[in-house]
């Protein structure tokens, strides 16, 4: 029986809509390969070289002759410093005077074990008064030199009084004055980043405590 237009028509849709469905699943595969393949190359596994910033950060720090001039300075300066203030907590007739001399121990102490790291370190010479003691080394400059010990060191013989207690603030004060000035040098021309930091931290504290003890004389 011959096949009426309406459903030739019919049958001519359908296959072409089959077709058409055929062909755009085909399309769809061929892309979504080639979006694969893509993303493979955009992403490409991790490689050794990644961990290259974290190698480099490990290097060590440079540093010139003025961060060693500075280092080498402070050994013998901390080393008078932390001499009178040990001599101090011991002697002084202030609680206020024994209490700021311990606390000044304690920072220079912890400063010169630092200073000593970096020149052993950096292979450079301690200097001859940074041999270690079993007990902190009497200052024995002239009582008629600025900043001298020998008024706080006299207090090993006996109690002090209010007149022992000046003499101790006026050379402590004087010998701050002295390591800022070092300190101000090595951050004008140090190149070692801690060595600068310490630096920095010696200009504000030593600043700090010099106001403290200027208060005490005058309290």
């Amino acid at each position: 029986m011959p096949l009426s237009s309406s459903l030739l028509r019919r049958a001519v849709l359908a296959a072409s809509t089959a077709a058409a469905a055929a062909l755009l699943m085909t399309a769809c595969a061929h892309v979504g390969h080639n979006a694969t393949q893509a993303s493979e190359r955009v992403h490409p596994l991790p490689s050794a070289t990644s961990t290259a910033p974290s190698a480099r950060s490990t290097s060590p720090q440079p540093h010139n002759e003025a961060d060693v001039a500075f280092a080498q300075a402070m050994v013998p300066k901390y080393q008078k410093s932390i001499a009178m203030a040990n001599l101090a907590t011991k002697h002084m007739s202030s609680e206020k005077v024994r209490q700021l001399a311990a606390q000044i121990e304690s920072v220079e102490s912890t400063e010169l074990a630092t200073v000593r790291n970096w020149l052993t370190t950096w292979g450079q010479r301690l200097p001859d008064s940074a041999e270690t003691t079993s007990q902190p080394a009497q200052p024995t400059a002239p009582a008629s030199s600025p900043g001298t010990a020998r008024e706080a060191a006299s207090a090993e013989a006996g109690p002090s009084d209010a007149a022992d207690d000046k003499s101790f603030l006026d050379a402590m004060i004087s010998d701050h004055q002295d390591e800022m000035s070092v300190a101000a040098t090595e951050k004008a021309q140090g190149s070692y980043g801690p060595a600068k930091q310490v630096a920095d931290s010696i200009v504000t504290s030593r600043a700090a405590e010099i106001q403290q003890m200027q208060a005490m004389l005058v309290g």
